[in-house]
C-alpha cells in the first residue's frame, strides 16, 4: 500500500485488493476528509488499462492539488510494465491511464517491485525495475508532465553495469528548495 498526504493534511491511500487466491487483483484508492478518522469507499483505479494489476507489486501514490497519480505494475499476459492511473478531481474517479514502461517485462510471477515517484517542478519523476527480453533487471527512470501527462525521458539509470548483475528496489527523493 501507499499513503500520500493531500492538501489540508488528509491521508489518501492506494492498495491492492484481490481474492484469497490472488485472482482478480485491482488497484484501489480511498481517502479521508477528516484527518484519517473515516475513509471514503474504495474505488478501482486500473479499469482503463488492458490486463490487470500485478498480483503483489506495491503501488506508488502522489497528490498535487486536485491531481492524484496512482502508479502500479500492470500485467497483460505476464508482460508486467509500469502504468499510472490519473485523477483530476481529488480521487473521485480515475479517468486517464498512461503507460510509462515499454520494456515488455515478461515474467511468469510477480517480481514484488512497484514504482516510486516524486514531483520535480512541473514533472512527475518515476523510478522502477524492469527487464527487457534477454537482459538482466535494470532500474529505469521516466518522466511525464503533471498536467498534460505528456511522457518525457525514459531510460536506464546506470548503463555501465554489465553481465549478470541485476538491479532492484529503486527509491527516489527530492531535495527541498528552502
Amino acid at each position: 500500500s501507499a499513503v500520500a498526504i493531500a492538501p489540508g493534511g488528509n491521508p489518501y491511500v492506494a492498495f491492492e485488493m484481490s481474492t484469497t487466491t490472488m485472482a482478480n487483483p485491482q488497484q484501489m484508492f480511498c481517502k479521508s476528509g477528516d484527518g484519517g478518522m473515516t475513509y471514503s469507499n474504495e474505488i478501482a483505479c486500473n479499469s482503463l488499462a488492458a490486463g490487470k494489476p500485478c498480483e503483489c507489486c506495491p503501488p506508488g501514490l502522489l497528490v498535487k492539488d486536485s491531481m492524484v497519480y496512482l502508479l502500479y505494475r500492470n500485467n497483460i499476459s505476464n508482460i508486467r510494465d509500469i502504468y499510472c492511473a490519473v485523477s483530476n478531481n481529488y480521487g473521485l474517479s480515475f479517468d486517464t491511464v498512461i503507460r510509462l514502461d515499454f520494456t515488455n517485462y515478461m515474467i511468469n510471477g510477480c517480481p514484488s517491485q512497484g514504482p516510486e515517484a516524486i514531483f520535480s517542478d512541473d514533472s512527475v519523476v518515476v523510478v522502477w525495475t524492469s527487464k527487457p527480453m534477454g537482459e538482466y533487471a535494470r532500474i529505469y527512470c521516466g518522466t511525464f508532465h503533471r498536467n498534460t501527462l505528456q511522457t518525457g525521458a525514459n531510460r536506464i539509470i546506470d548503463t555501465n553495469i554489465t553481465g549478470n548483475m541485476p538491479q532492484r528496489d529503486p527509491v527516489i527523493s527530492v531535495r527541498s528548495r528552502t
